[in-house]
C-alpha cells in the first residue's frame, strides 16, 4: 500500500515534468497511470476498510462466540452438575425401587411363610380339637364306663346284702326248730305246726329269690328279649289260677275285667313275671274281704293294665321310695314281708319294653299299679 502511494506520487512528478517539457502524450500516460494507481490505493483502502471492517466484526463475533462459549460451557457445566444430580438421584431412586421391590419380595415370602404357618395353626387347632373332642368322648366313655361299674358294684353289694340279710332270717329260724327238736323241747305235732307255717317263708322267700336273680341278671348281663304280640287276658287268668288257692284262704276277691281281644307288644316271659308279682304283692297287703281288680283295654295304639288292691295304701313317702332298691322291706297285713325288689324289677321289665308303670295310692284307700306297653311293634 505504501509502495503503490509513493509510485502514485512519483508518476504524479513525472507527469508535471512531461507536461513542463510540453510532452503531452507522455504526461497524458502518466496521469492515466497515476489516477490508475490512485484507484487502486482507493480500491486497497476500501478493501483495507473491508477488511478492517470485516476483521472487526469477526473479532466482535469471535468476542461475541468467546462469550457464548464461555456461557455455554457455564451451562453446559450447570447441565452437567444437572444431569450429574439428576443422575445421582435416579441412581438413588433405582436403588430405592429395587431395595423396595427386594423388601416386598421378602414381604411376600414372609406372608406366604405366615401363611402356611397360620394354615398349619389351623390344621394343628384343627387336630387338637379333634383330639380334644376324642379325649372328651373317652372321658364321656371312662365316666359312664365308672358310673356303670359303680352300678355294677353297687348292684352287686346290695345283692349280696339282700340275700344275707333275706337267708339268714329263715335258716336261723329252721337251725334254731331243728335245735329245739334234736334237744327234745318240741314233739312231733308241735314240729309239724311250725313246719307248716314256715313252709309259706320259704315260698315267700323263694319268691324272693326268683325277683333278686332275675333282677340282678338284667342289670348285669342283660335280658335277651323275645318281643311278640299276645292277648293280656291269658296271662292275667294263668297268674289268677296260680294264686286261686292263697286267695280263697285268705279270703280275698279277685275281680278281672278285660276286654276281649286286648293284645300288648312285649316279651311275654318279662310282663308274666310283673303281672305275678304285682298281684301276689296285691294279695299279701290286702285283708280279709278286700278284692283285687284287674283291668285291660287298648286304646290309641296302646295297652292299659291296671292291678288295684283295697289295702292299707302306701303313703306319698313310700310312694316315691317304692321302685328305689334302698327301700327294700315291708311287712304285709298278714305278717310276711314285701320285698320292694319285686317292684323294682317290674319297672325294669316295664321300661325295657318301651313301656311305663304308674302308682296311685293314698292312705287307707288302697293302692293301684298303672302299665302302659305298646299295643304294636313299631
Amino acid at each position: 500500500m505504501k509502495s503503490m502511494f509513493v509510485q502514485s506520487n512519483v508518476v504524479w512528478v513525472l507527469m508535471q515534468i512531461e507536461e513542463e517539457q510540453g510532452n503531452y502524450k507522455k504526461a497524458f500516460k502518466y496521469q492515466r497511470d497515476y489516477h490508475a494507481l490512485r484507484d487502486s490505493i482507493k480500491l486497497e483502502n476500501k478493501l483495507k476498510d473491508v477488511v478492517v471492517t470485516e476483521f472487526k466484526r469477526v473479532n466482535s463475533e469471535n468476542e461475541r462466540l468467546t462469550k457464548s462459549n464461555k456461557i455455554i460451557q457455564t451451562e453446559n457445566i450447570n447441565h452437567e452438575k444437572t444431569i450429574l444430580t439428576t443422575v445421582i438421584i435416579l441412581v438413588f431412586v433405582v436403588i430405592l425401587l429395587v431395595l423396595f421391590y427386594k423388601r416386598n419380595l421378602e414381604k411376600k415370602a414372609t406372608n406366604l411363610l405366615l401363611k402356611k404357618q397360620r394354615d398349619e395353626i389351623v390344621e394343628i387347632n384343627k387336630e387338637l380339637e379333634s383330639l380334644n373332642e376324642e379325649v372328651v368322648a373317652q372321658m364321656e366313655i371312662t365316666t359312664a364306663q365308672n358310673k356303670e361299674l359303680e352300678q355294677v358294684n353297687k348292684v352287686k353289694n346290695k345283692f349280696f346284702s339282700i340275700v344275707s340279710h333275706e337267708l339268714r332270717s329263715p335258716i336261723a329260724t329252721l337251725k334254731m326248730l331243728f335245735g329245739l327238736h334234736r334237744q327234745g323241747h318240741l314233739n312231733n305235732d308241735e314240729l309239724n305246726n311250725l313246719l307248716t307255717k314256715f313252709e309259706e317263708t320259704i315260698y315267700s322267700t323263694s319268691a324272693f329269690l326268683d325277683n333278686l336273680l332275675h333282677w340282678s341278671k338284667s342289670q348285669l348281663d342283660g335280658i335277651v328279649m323275645s318281643r311278640s304280640e299276645f292277648d293280656i287276658s291269658n296271662l292275667v287268668d294263668e297268674n289268677a289260677r296260680l294264686i286261686e288257692t292263697a286267695i280263697r284262704l285268705k279270703g280275698i276277691k279277685l275281680e278281672i275285667n278285660i276286654e276281649p281281644n286286648t293284645k300288648a307288644f312285649a316279651d311275654v316271659n318279662m310282663i308274666n313275671v310283673v303281672v305275678n308279682n304285682l298281684i301276689s304283692n296285691a294279695m299279701k297287703f290286702c285283708d280279709t274281704g278286700d278284692a283285687i281288680t284287674v283291668e285291660a283295654h287298648n286304646s290309641k295304639g296302646k295297652m292299659f293294665l291296671s292291678i288295684r288292691a283295697n289295702g292299707p295304701g302306701i303313703s306319698k313317702e313310700n310312694i316315691e321310695k317304692l321302685f328305689d332298691l334302698e327301700h327294700t322291706i315291708t311287712t304285709s297285713t298278714s305278717g310276711e314281708k314285701g320285698h320292694h325288689i319285686s317292684l323294682v324289677l317290674c319297672k325294669d321289665m316295664i321300661e325295657q319294653n318301651n313301656g311305663e308303670i304308674k302308682v296311685e295310692s293314698e292312705d287307707g284307700k288302697g293302692t293301684t299299679f298303672l302299665i302302659e306297653l305298646p299295643e304294636l311293634e313299631f
